[in-house]
């Protein structure tokens, strides 16, 4: 999950294709990828937990949400974006989602 501004595009773009596309590159090259399925999760205890983790986590993982322009999780500004991995690969290995 993530915290965020939602904009009308992204708002848009997710309500017909709600697909999500993440990477994690460090200096030593190594690259994650995640496919995913994405939602918005609007719901008050969610948004709490996510705010939560975030500004208590070490950085580089962990920051000071306020830096999205809001001031606590009930900011309607903030939103969660629920991202739930049907893929992910690194150059050693790929795992997918049995499907359904």
């Amino acid at each position: 999950m993530g915290v965020h501004q939602a904009d009308p595009l992204k708002v848009a773009h997710l309500g017909s294709r709600p697909y999500v596309s993440c990477s994690y590159w460090d200096p030593a090259h190594e690259v994650a990828v995640a496919e995913c399925d994405a939602e918005f999760d609007g719901g008050e205890s969610v948004r709490r937990k996510v705010w939560e983790l975030f500004a208590g986590a070490p950085e580089p993982l962990g920051y000071d949400p306020r830096i999205l322009g809001g001031d606590d999780h009930r900011d309607e500004k903030i939103t969660v974006l629920k991202m739930i991995p049907w893929r992910l690969s690194t150059a050693n290995h790929v795992w997918q989602r049995a499907s359904d």
